[in-house]
């Protein structure tokens, strides 16, 4: 049998099946990201921070999950929507970037 923790009020052998499912996230919701002063890592940063620790930045290692034994549906589901606007704004920086190279070329559409 899985471990269980004293903080937890229900557990289940073998899943659960339902339709629907609402969480209440005790974290901030990611829209922080796209405010002026959120500090975005560049995109050369990113891409080392990955090849070194094999893992997104600000997302735990598989070690780590199995360490804890799991994780917090609610919490990883911010730190998912964190990466996911992160892309959003690495995505439009780098058609930005397209655009003004396409002009200073003369591409057109």
């Amino acid at each position: 049998m899985a471990s269980q923790s004293a903080e937890y009020r229900l557990y289940v052998e073998g899943g659960i099946m339902t339709r629907d499912v609402k969480v209440t996230a005790q974290n901030p919701f990611p829209d922080y990201v796209f405010e002026g002063d959120y500090d975005l890592m560049t995109i050369t940063e990113y891409g080392n921070y990955f090849e070194k620790h094999k893992h997104l930045p600000g997302i735990p290692t598989a070690a780590e999950i199995e360490e804890q034994q799991g994780f917090e549906v609610g919490d990883m589901q911010i730190k998912l929507l964190e990466k996911v606007e992160e892309q959003a704004r690495y995505i439009v920086d780098l058609q930005r970037q397209l655009n003004e190279i396409k002009a200073q070329l003369n591409i057109k559409k």
